[in-house]
This record gives structure tokens, C-alpha cells and sequence, in this order.
């Protein structure tokens, strides 16, 4: 094994100055050759760092897996190109740092509105808005100067003082100048702004309301997150030990569904990622009210991390099963509830009083029931089917192309609704069978599984699937590092999200099915050597 590994690791360097380097990351096809060579080499040196060091979790570090870890991370910046000629993301900054900065009176209905405005207003010539806009008060595509379009964007700038609109117009002209009409189009036909009134009120400490946007200030912006993950993985190596934190940056940075393009060098867009990964070190460390109250912040600006507390809780109930005191668990729970209260008030506090949660509920309802092109879950394997992935219901000539898909996903849920719930129940309860035995931190890692199946998530927050590495799972580690490695394979055989994480969401599924089948088994040969011990009893 040891040899064929370190020929595949020899290859992969050897591969490396022949790969499409001129069109990289630019190009789409030039970056999937690019990282899927730099993924194969990471996985060879994976393989010889773990063959060198089989022992338990937690021992030191060895050469391979701290090249692999470099590797790994240098392949998630896109090796110091970052955006091709910039590093701040600039379709996630117009939606998160505008609409965060002037919150107070966007809303979450207004930010498209006062970007057409803004953008007619500006000094800037040769630029004008494009016919098309979603009103996000419907989240429907409409013509941009329609009468009802115009009196909402009227509304929307009424809600300014005068020196407030004068800087969101100052603000927004970096936009109009920086990106081309068309990019500038296009992200008016996105979703808008839906974060939490928790996130957003953190997110104002940081964007301020003086200082103009320039690509320097946006810059700094988008660091935050690499700050923020930094801290979180030297307290997780602290907690796990070099090795396991070598394979989380491993995943980390060769995360096919997670790459720098989607939200790489925005504004607290890996903050939650963060929260939860100092809450497993934090449990590792038997800090157990603190490790709730980063769970509690990552569920309070993402929702979907709570259900990283389903493990623990298992775990839990197990205890009290056998008549044990996990007493751990009240002062986990009493972190988590600290950190939601405290989010919550924080929430109030963004200029919109509490009324901002019901317009956030509000948003989010409707955000929720629009099919997203590029999320992953258990939902896609239920539902997709070939003519879904072709995009046969696509019809790029209509101002929505996607509303007959939309319609068609919409109907299959709704038509195949008791088998969702049936499947999702299923593999929940085989879930907690699962995890019932582990310890608090294993069993929190391993909340991935179950936000597989209840959540569609969006395909970049799969960068959660880092935290196998934390999960005392080897087989789990190596198929979530082979599932990367084939997507990278794959992903020129089709432009189409639909196919790419329709796919994905098959693999995963895979993955975390062969790790249930092998707890299964195991469960099964444990059951049958007690049978036999009881009668030869």
C-alpha cells in the first residue's frame, strides 16, 4: 500500500506542469484539472501520513500530512489568485455589506430597489440598469421600470434621510464602476439579502457607516472569516492534536462543493463554520457551557447548525437511560440558550427593533420555498431525476429561466411528501442508534448527518464536512476525501448545478450510508457475540 501510495504522490507532482495553468482559476474546466491533481496528490499524502502514523487520534503530526494540509489551503485560495484580480468577492459583498450597512432601511425587501435608483442617480455614465429585477417582496422577476417596480423603489428611498441616501449612493458607485452591467444585472437577480437580524447586527460592528467602499475596505471585509477560521483551527489542533487538525484543513481546502469561487473573500460568510468548529474543540476540552454558546451563535446566524446538538443530545438521553448524571449536558444546553437570548436581543439592536425577526421569518419563508439550483441534500436524491439534471424544464429565453423546473420540484415534493418523511425518519433514527455510544464531541461532529437529511443547504456550507476529521472515523474521513476528489472529475462533464450537486448529494449520501452500514454491522456482531457468550453461559 505504502509504495503504490507514494508512486500516486510522485505522479501527481510530476502531473503538475503540464496542468492548464493559463486559464486557471478563470476558467472552470483549467481549475477542476487543476485541483483534482492537487486533491489525488493531497489524498496520496494523506494515505502515507496515516500509514506512518497509525495510532490513536490526537498523536503528533508527520511530514506528509502537514504537506497535504499546505496543499490543501493553498488549493482553497486558488494557489494566491483568489478571484482571478481580486480578492474580495464582489456579488457577496453588494448583498452583504450593503444591505448589512444600510439594514435600517433596506430591510430585506429593499436592497435591489435602491440599487436601480441608486444606480440612475449615479455620476457614473455609460452604465444604465438593466430591464429585469426580482422584487424581493415576491422574490418573482419583474421589469425594473414597471410602474409598481418604480413606486417600490420610490418607498425604498423614502426611507433614507438625505445624507444616509447620498452615502448609499457614494457606496453603491463602487459597484457600478467595479463590475460590468451585466454582472451588476445579474446580481439583482439573486435572492437578496436574508441573514439574520443576529448576524446582521455583528456584521454593522464591522462595516461602519463612514469610511466609502473601495476594493481595499472590501478587502479587509472579506479577511474577517480567514481571521475567525484561523483562531477556531489552532484552538481545534490544540484540542485534537496536529493530525486530526492537518485532515480538517486537508477537507477543508479540497472542498469541491465549498471552493473560494462560491463565498470565498465576503463578509462573515464562515463565521458560523467557525462558532461550530471552536464548539466541538471547546466539548473536547470539557468546556461544555462555553462549547454551547458558539453552537448557540452558529445556530442563531444559520439556523441549520442546531442541529449539531441532536448527537450530544442522544448521547444524552442515552445516559439517563442507565440512570447516569450528564450533568456535561445542562451546561451545554445552558450555553446554547444563553447564546440564542443573547442573539436575539443583539437582533433587535440593527434598526429595525424586534420587528426585524418577523420581517426575517418573513423573508426566509419565501427564501426557503424557491428551489436553489446548487443546494445538497437528502431531498435531491428523492427528487432528482435525468430530466432535472439535463435542465430539459430550463428556458434561458424566459426572464425566469428556471420556473418550470421550479414548478415541476415543487410538485414532486409535494406528491412525494410521505416518502421524504418516511426516508428522513428513517435515517435519523439509524442516526441516533449510531451515535448513542460516542462521546459528546464525536457526536457533535457527526451532526453533518443528520442536516444532510432534514435541510437543503446551500452547496458551500458543505465546508461543514470538515469536521469528519474530528469524528473518530477513518473509513468516513477517506470516502469524504474520495467524494471530493471524484467531483473534481466530474465537474467538466456538465455546466449544470442541477447535475453537479444532484450528484454530490447521491455521493454524500453514500458516504454517510456506508458509515451507518458499518456501524450496522458492527452493532449486528456485537449483538450476535453476546448471544453466544449468554449461552455459553
Amino acid at each position: 500500500m505504502a509504495w503504490a501510495l507514494r508512486a500516486l504522490a510522485i505522479a501527481g507532482l510530476l502531473a503538475l506542469p503540464f496542468l492548464p495553468w493559463d486559464g486557471f482559476p478563470g476558467d472552470e474546466d483549467s481549475e477542476a484539472a487543476v485541483k483534482g491533481i492537487l486533491s489525488v496528490l493531497s489524498l496520496a499524502l494523506v494515505g502515507l501520513g496515516l500509514l506512518r502514523d497509525p495510532g490513536p487520534r490526537g498523536r503528533a503530526t508527520n511530514g506528509p500530512l502537514v504537506l497535504a494540509a499546505l496543499i490543501a489551503i493553498a488549493t482553497y485560495f486558488n494557489l494566491g489568485i483568489f478571484h482571478t484580480d481580486r480578492f474580495h468577492h464582489d456579488w457577496e459583498q453588494f448583498h452583504y455589506t450593503l444591505g448589512a450597512r444600510y439594514f435600517p432601511e433596506l430591510g430585506y425587501d429593499g436592497l435591489y430597489a435602491a440599487s436601480v435608483q441608486a444606480q440612475i442617480e449615479s455620476p457614473v455614465e455609460g452604465k444604465v440598469p438593466h430591464s429585469e429585477i426580482r422584487d424581493l417582496r415576491t422574490n418573482q422577476v419583474v421589469e425594473t421600470f414597471s410602474p409598481e417596480a418604480r413606486a417600490h423603489a420610490a418607498e425604498v428611498e423614502a426611507r433614507f434621510t438625505e445624507e444616509r441616501w447620498r452615502r448609499f449612493v457614494e457606496d453603491h458607485d463602487h459597484f457600478v464602476r467595479d463590475t460590468s452591467p451585466s454582472h451588476l444585472a445579474s446580481m439583482r437577480l439573486d435572492h437578496g439579502f436574508n441573514p439574520p437580524p443576529s448576524w446582521t447586527f455583528v456584521a454593522r460592528l464591522f462595516v461602519g457607516n463612514q469610511s466609502p467602499l473601495d476594493g481595499a475596505r472590501l478587502g479587509a471585509l472579506g479577511a474577517i472569516d480567514y481571521v475567525l477560521l484561523a483562531f477556531a483551527f489552532a484552538f481545534a489542533g490544540r484540542a485534537f492534536g496536529g493530525r486530526d487538525l492537518c485532515l480538517a484543513l486537508v477537507l477543508f481546502g479540497l472542498s469541491y462543493p465549498g471552493r473560494f469561487f462560491w463565498v470565498g473573500g465576503a463578509l462573515l460568510r464562515h463565521d458560523w463554520l467557525a462558532a461550530v468548529i471552536l464548539g466541538v474543540a471547546l466539548m473536547e476540552r470539557r468546556r461544555f457551557a462555553w462549547a454551547g454558546a458558539a453552537l448557540g451563535w452558529a445556530a442563531s446566524v444559520r439556523l441549520f447548525p442546531a442541529l449539531f446538538l441532536l448527537g450530544p443530545a442522544i448521547v444524552a438521553a442515552r445516559a439517563l437511560i442507565r440512570r447516569e448524571r450528564p450533568t456535561w449536558a445542562l451546561r451545554l444546553g445552558a450555553g446554547f440558550a444563553a447564546a440564542v437570548l443573547a442573539a436575539l436581543l443583539a437582533g433587535a439592536l440593527t434598526g429595525r427593533g424586534f420587528g426585524a425577526w418577523r420581517e426575517f421569518t418573513d423573508a426566509i419563508r419565501l427564501h426557503r420555498d424557491t428551489w436553489l439550483t446548487n443546494n445538497v441534500g437528502f431531498e435531491n436524491v428523492l427528487l432528482y431525476d435525468l430530466e432535472t439534471m439535463r435542465r430539459e424544464l430550463v428556458d434561458f429565453s424566459l426572464p425566469e429561466p428556471w420556473i418550470h423546473w421550479q414548478a415541476k420540484m415543487d410538485a414532486l415534493r409535494e406528491s412525494r411528501a410521505p416518502m421524504l418523511l418516511i426516508g428522513k425518519a428513517l435515517l435519523v433514527i439509524l442516526f441516533g442508534f449510531a451515535v448513542a455510544g460516542r462521546d459528546p464531541p464525536r457526536a457533535t461532529a457527526l451532526g453533518v448527518f443528520p442536516i444532510f437529511v432534514v435541510f437543503l443547504s446551500t452547496c458551500y456550507y458543505w465546508q461543514m464536512l470538515l469536521l469528519v476529521a474530528f469524528a473518530g472515523s477513518l473509513p468516513l474521513l477517506i470516502a469524504t476525501l474520495l467524494l471530493n476528489a471524484a467531483m473534481w472529475g466530474l465537474h467538466p462533464l456538465t455546466a449544470a448545478f442541477e447535475a453537479r450537486y444532484g450528484l454530490f448529494s447521491w455521493g454524500l449520501l453514500l458516504v454517510l450510508g456506508g458509515w451507518l452500514a458499518l456501524w450496522l454491522r458492527g452493532a449486528i456482531r456485537r449483538a450476535r457475540d453476546r448471544g453466544a457468550a449468554g449461552r455459553a453461559a
